[in-house]
């Protein structure tokens, strides 16, 4: 059974300890969730789903009210902004987060698309805000997403010219971005 979550937020992420203690993710808050079946014939909702600064970039970029269909790599992209919000933001006071690259995505004032180039910006420029000290074990992954991220937008850019796009697989960006990838960064 394969499922889009389309709605990764903090409060819909837990974990919980197995019989070993291993933490073992849990998802939650299925009410947007659909199967990936349901999406053969086109998307399932004409809106943008998902909760704002968590939203993966190619689904804000969709102004038009005509959003892309939504990936799995949606979902991972929306993941690591979640993991990125609770290492590099939540966690540290409110004085602190003033001078967070990640503010801004919290921001109402901004329109999709102008989010959209805020998160691009950031993936792009690969400097991860600072870590709270609680979270800092979570650094080397999030640079390990970033950059798996980074690298597939950038060849996503690339292939800008005719005849190239046909080439490029939207879907994994170019093969950069995979389930298969996502998951071994968690995996010790």
């Amino acid at each position: 059974m394969k499922i889009l979550h389309r709605d990764m937020t903090v409060e819909n992420m837990m974990y919980r300890l197995d019989a070993e203690n291993n933490v073992v993710g849990v998802l939650n808050g299925f009410d947007l969730a659909v199967m990936l079946s349901e999406q053969e014939n086109g998307p399932v909702s004409k809106q943008r789903i998902g909760t704002r600064p968590y939203i993966a970039i190619e689904l804000l970029e969709s102004a038009d009210g005509n959003p892309p269909l939504h990936l799995c790599r949606h979902d991972l992209e929306s993941m690591m902004y979640v993991i990125l919000d609770l290492a590099c933001y939540r966690q540290f006071l409110e004085k602190d987060q003033e001078t967070s690259p990640i503010k801004v995505w919290f921001s109402v004032e901004f329109t999709a698309p102008q989010l959209a180039l805020g998160k691009l910006g950031f993936l792009m420029g690969n400097n991860l805000p600072n870590a709270s000290k609680e979270m800092e074990n979570l650094l080397p992954l999030l640079h390990r997403l970033v950059k798996m991220f980074h690298q597939g937008y950038f060849a996503r850019g690339d292939t800008n010219y005719p005849g190239m796009i046909d080439e490029f697989d939207s879907d994994i960006l170019g093969g950069f971005v995979t389930l298969d990838k996502f998951t071994k960064f968690f995996v010790l």
